[in-house]
């Protein structure tokens, strides 16, 4: 079985347990324009696929499209078994979206891990609960490797110079829009849409002056041409 030989005890997703025990359905539902994963219960949906990715997942490959496709493919089918879904491909695209972005998350944090360690041996010596030797070993070298730094170095320069961030968390904004059209039954363009993607949850305004500006600039584009939101967003 796919996930028998990794399987550790802290990654588990009890919600989502306890709808199976009561046999309830569970039903996510697939924003078709940017193809991400929304619905009342797309939260179970998301962490499900987090503990099966860091159960499931070989870490000795660059990302998640060099695993082994049949790997892949038994993530993918483990992690829906509890689920209904429209079957289009474009559910299969946004899952696969989701399978990868926490694929990259996990390996993020294992990044972090390692970084906390001040040479090599003694990140070898500390090996990350459910993560096998081997993998561990593979990704310390992966690590070092310069081209990774390179990257990473690049990465981490182009987060410093975003002054205009979005402030809704680990939520997809499309399960944030999703949640506000059925919560409040409105329609959002692509401007109201940023525009809720930068509100501080403290002030309920405008995360920066960066942002302010840079909406007000989309207002006025759209108050004085025919351009539409989604045109004036890109």
């Amino acid at each position: 079985m796919l996930l028998s030989a990794r399987r550790r005890g802290r990654t588990r997703n009890l919600s989502l347990s306890k709808k199976r025990e009561a046999n309830e359905t569970l039903t996510i539902e697939i924003d078709d324009c940017i193809r991400r994963i929304v619905g009342k219960d797309s939260q179970y949906f998301i962490t499900e696929g987090g503990c099966v990715v860091r159960k499931a997942a070989r870490l000795n490959v660059p990302k998640w499209s060099h695993l082994n496709p049949g790997d892949r493919e038994g993530i993918y089918s483990t992690v829906t078994d509890d689920f209904r879904f429209p079957e289009h491909i474009t559910s299969k695209t946004a899952i696969n979206r989701q399978l990868n972005t926490q694929y990259r998350n996990h390996r993020y944090r294992l990044h972090k891990y390692f970084q906390s360690f001040e040479s090599r041996q003694e990140a070898l010596r500390q090996v990350p609960e459910g993560v096998s030797e081997e993998d561990w070993k593979w990704l310390v070298s992966y690590f070092e490797n310069d081209e990774f730094k390179k990257i990473s170095e690049r990465n981490k320069q182009n987060r410093a110079k975003n002054d205009c961030y979005t402030t809704v968390g680990t939520k997809s904004l499309a399960r944030v829009v999703e949640e506000k059209k059925r919560k409040e039954d409105v329609e959002l363009s692509e401007i109201d849409m940023f525009e809720l993607s930068r509100k501080s949850k403290k002030s309920g305004g405008l995360v920066n002056d960066k942002a302010k500006e840079t909406l007000d600039k989309m207002r006025e584009l759209q108050a004085t041409t025919s351009m539409t939101s989604k045109e004036i967003c890109e």
